[in-house]
């Protein structure tokens, strides 16, 4: 689901818990590039939905299993 449409009516404290900021500027998504105003507070990358968030996750997973192989 794309945040600005879960987060469309939260507080800014709802969406801590979720583990994002949302920033008053656009920046684009870091895995599709769609301006999104979320940032991940865990990797400081931005990404406009749950999708693009997982799939950064998946990535970063797969590399560091191929690293420790």
């Amino acid at each position: 689901m794309k945040y600005i449409k879960k987060y469309a009516n939260a507080t800014d404290e709802a969406i801590q818990k979720d583990g994002l900021i949302r920033e008053k500027e656009e920046q684009p998504c870091l895995m599709c590039g769609e301006p999104t105003p979320f940032v991940d507070i865990y990797s400081e990358g931005r990404f406009c939905g749950e999708a693009c968030c997982n799939k950064f996750y998946k990535e970063q997973d797969e590399a560091l299993r191929k690293e420790s192989a």
